[in-house]
């Protein structure tokens, strides 16, 4: 097909059930499978797409959407469950390598994979967001290798307004093409309009040896120079994650808005080529930022100084807190010294934390492991500790969060009937 793919929706609804098709390519835009034109209703149901998508150069133009392109009006539904997508070889649209969302539209995905989704010089190997009012939601699915030479490997923001939900997903190896400066988000890049983000119990993973394919700034998340754009990240392991520059996992650069971070395991991220960006979290101007109860272990960065960069003055509308995290064995220099945890110490203000570095107030020095297996992966908390009890254990504060309902990483009550709190992503599994 030249435009619209499969099939082109301006009236009715459409459902598609226990379908499969391969070879399904559209030659210049608008969606392989699907193009949605004013407020439909596209639902998806167990089905498999193989080798889909643009055909069209991605060097240049507008050439939107390679699978499913909503295009006008308002409330425009896409529901899909149990559907597996996989990008064919010579496709790549330059704007939303599987979808571009031009319309307050709302689109849903279930246990869905997703496999190969590039965006060729252009923005957001998955989802691209143009109009105002989109809404996207992601539950239990899987994304494999979506990639894009400069902006948001898989979600792309460039609207007035946009929702993203993310629950319970697995992002792995995605990532920029470029080595340049233009290269930011490896999995999400916002540079327009108000955004939420929410992200729960998800894993970000860079696995695969890509010789220096990376973003100059934030390896998986960007947020550069917008304002109001609000972050939730909890229950999340950021895992093997590299950026150039700075904020190998977290990048964010607003003059309002918020970064929460919680219950979240980073672990070796690295910094591949700078010395004064945050190998973790890197903020400029984000106006309350939270990092509570998270564990930043083994990170092994070769070009960074500091695992935490908050670079906003600490005022009555820049605030930077961490609380209850635990900082052991980051290396700096490809492991010549133990890492600073934090760049500008007078920016951050520490609580209830440990490290196996001193020289911070509200941080206590450790000088043994506290987790039962580090060398194999394993950051919960075992009772004690070379025969000691476990400096982590009870050692936290509650924070206005924690109720019956909060969960750790590994999904267990962060309250128990004495309130003890732990450090770090991990509670110890009490016997009540």
């Amino acid at each position: 097909s030249y435009v619209w793919g499969m099939m082109y929706l301006t009236a009715g609804d459409l459902t598609l059930q226990g379908c499969m098709a391969t070879n399904c390519h559209v030659k210049t835009t608008n969606g392989s499978i699907v193009g949605v034109n004013g407020g439909k209703s596209v639902t998806i149901e167990d089905c498999e797409f193989q080798d889909i998508g643009s055909e069209m150069s991605a060097e240049s133009g507008d050439n939107y959407s390679g699978v499913i392109h909503v295009n006008s009006g308002s409330d425009a539904s896409v529901i899909v469950r149990r559907t597996r997508f996989r990008q064919g070889p010579n496709c790549h649209s330059r704007l939303g390598g599987f979808s571009a969302i031009q319309a307050s539209a709302g689109l849903t995905f279930e246990d869905c994979e997703f496999y190969d989704f590039q965006s060729g010089n252009g923005w957001a190997g998955l989802f691209y967001f143009q109009g105002a009012s989109a809404k996207l939601s992601m539950t239990g699915c899987v994304v494999s290798n979506a990639t894009v030479k400069t902006n948001g490997g898989a979600f792309g923001v460039n609207a007035t307004s946009a929702n993203i939900v993310l629950n319970d997903c697995h992002f792995m190896d995605c990532r920029c093409l470029n080595q340049a400066d233009s290269a930011k988000g490896g999995l999400v890049y916002v540079a327009a309009g108000t955004c939420m983000i929410a992200m729960t119990n998800c894993v970000c993973e860079v696995v695969g040896d890509f010789d220096g394919a990376q973003s100059y700034n934030g390896g998986q998340i960007n947020i550069n120079n917008v304002s109001g754009v609000n972050t939730s990240i909890d229950r999340c392991v950021f895992r093997g994650c590299r950026a150039l520059n700075a904020g190998a996992a977290i990048f964010s650069k607003q003059t309002s808005g918020s970064l929460t971070v919680r219950n979240t395991l980073f672990t070796g991220c690295d910094i591949t080529k700078q010395t004064s960006g945050a190998v973790c979290i890197y903020t400029d101007g984000t106006s309350d930022v939270k990092i509570e109860n998270c564990t930043f272990a083994d990170n092994l960065p070769h070009g960074s100084n500091s695992l935490l960069s908050p670079l906003s003055p600490k005022s009555a509308n820049a605030k930077n807190y961490v609380k209850n995290c635990v900082f052991w064995n980051n290396r700096d220099k490809a492991g010549e010294g133990t890492l600073r945890v934090v760049s500008e110490p007078k920016y951050a203000e520490f609580e209830n934390c440990v490290a196996d570095v001193s020289g911070l107030t509200g941080v206590t020095l450790i000088s043994t492991s506290p987790f039962k297996d580090a060398a194999n992966g394993d950051y919960t908390l075992p009772k004690k500790v070379d025969g000691a009890p476990n400096p982590c254990l009870g050692a936290g504060v509650k924070l206005d969060w924690m109720t019956a309902d909060s969960l750790d990483l590994a999904g267990n009550p962060r309250l128990r009937g004495n309130d003890l709190i732990d450090l770090g992503c991990y509670e110890f599994f009490r016997k009540s």
